[in-house]
């Protein structure tokens, strides 16, 4: 079994051994950053580009969600390793933070003569954001359009499937790098996973995240029928890897029980949505031995009211998100992301692009090191049994759940 032949093979089996070989990917990929400043190509010695400026970066993003401002914090942070951007000890970000409007406008206020890129003041967007309050999806797309071909952009950082897919069907004059696209390749946003094979467009690619997750499942619970709840909308399907989801069940054996509930559409809708949301839950706890809450539009907040009907019931719920929601209820998660070294990737990637590369030739896989994540009061509610083995190895384990109400 998964988790078991993991152990087995000493992938999990002593914390230190796991670090050092973090520790030697972050050396490597370090290394390799620092020579961005060296790289021939059309950057100048002081690191700026042909032109004789900085390189000037937007950003859009498909909606507020933790792991777009987490990718972001951690993506200016390689920055700053690398000496693409100064210091950033003053930029606003805590852990949890949803949001990363706040940390644009500090960043395009407080350029130093120093930084090598430049982030653009009125080029970040957020599409999900803009809908929520009420705008219209096509007139938002056409803005960002407008905006991208003025010329004076020469990269935009996309964050998740729905804005890698709208940049990349505009045919842009700008350079698009993806990351927090579920499948960037299924979704259509590139052509292959080694390199993108679409001029000016490059995204992060790593084709098991999920997988990895669903064999965790299947080798500690066990179970016959895993329950699923989603928009039924092609987006949908891919960033809640709906295929994989079936790919795995079909390996294991197990059937799926799957509860379709529509994403908010406004801020005045998200009552609908939560009160669905929670009478989905409750008939699934009466069909299925196991839930795997997919990415959704949930507020961490929420969550603990929301899985009550499976905390009643004893039924484990696995994260895809990961910490975040373990840490508000859910059993446990296995990491789809490794942000760190995922933003010291993409950053290298920027460094090359600065120096004249084309993005539609540079690599693109890289394989996160899954973490385990488990939250001991949710596993005493439902009387699971954490094994020994699985503590010893875990990266994070929460004693107690955020008491919230709905």
């Amino acid at each position: 079994m998964f988790v078991r032949e993991l152990y087995q093979k000493g992938v999990y089996r002593l914390k230190a051994v796991r670090k050092c070989v973090k520790l030697a990917v972050c050396f490597a990929l370090t290394a390799s950053m620092l020579l961005i400043q060296g790289t021939t190509g059309t950057a100048d010695t002081n690191g700026n580009n042909a032109g004789g400026r900085t390189f000037r970066i937007a950003y859009c993003e498909s909606e507020a969600f933790i792991n777009y401002s987490k990718t972001s914090y951690w993506l200016l942070k390689a920055m700053e390793e690398v000496g693409l951007v100064g210091d950033l000890s003053g930029m606003q970000y805590r852990d949890g933070d949803v949001e990363t409007a706040e940390m644009w406008k500090w960043l395009s206020e407080h350029k130093a003569s120093g930084w090598k890129v430049e982030f653009v003041e009125n080029a970040w967007f957020s599409i999900g954001t803009e809908m929520l309050a009420g705008a219209d999806r096509e007139k938002i797309i056409e803005k960002i359009g407008k905006r991208m071909k003025e010329g004076d952009l020469d990269l935009i950082i996309a964050m998740g499937t729905d804005a890698g897919k709208v940049l990349s069907s505009l045919s842009l004059p700008v350079d698009v790098m993806v990351f927090s696209a579920s499948n960037p390749i299924k979704s259509g946003i590139v052509k292959a996973a080694e390199s993108s094979g679409v001029s000016g467009i490059w995204a992060h690619v790593d084709l098991n995240r999920f997988k990895r997750q669903l064999r965790v499942i299947n080798d500690t619970f066990k179970p016959q029928q895993v329950g699923v709840v989603y928009e039924n909308s092609d987006n949908a399907r891919i960033y809640s890897a709906i295929e994989d989801i079936e790919s795995v069940a079909s390996q294991y054996g197990f059937s799926i029980e799957r509860i379709f509930v529509d994403e908010p559409k406004s801020e005045g809708d998200k009552e609908r949505y939560y009160n669905e949301l929670k009478s989905a839950y409750r008939q699934l706890s009466e069909k299925v031995d196991a839930f795997y809450l997919t990415v959704a539009s949930i507020e961490k907040e929420r969550l603990q009211w929301l899985l009550e009907p499976f905390m009643e019931k004893g039924i484990p719920v696995f994260s895809q998100l990961g910490a975040d929601e373990v840490e508000y209820g859910a059993l446990m998660s296995i990491t789809a992301v490794d942000f760190k070294n995922v933003a010291r990737f993409g950053t290298d990637v920027i460094g090359k692009a600065i120096a004249g590369a084309k993005l539609e030739e540079l690599p693109q896989q890289y394989e996160s090191t899954p973490m385990i994540i488990v939250n001991l009061s949710t596993a005493e509610k439902i009387g699971f049994q954490v094994p020994f083995e699985m503590l010893l190895i875990a990266d994070a384990v929460y004693t107690k759940s955020e008491v919230v109400s709905k």
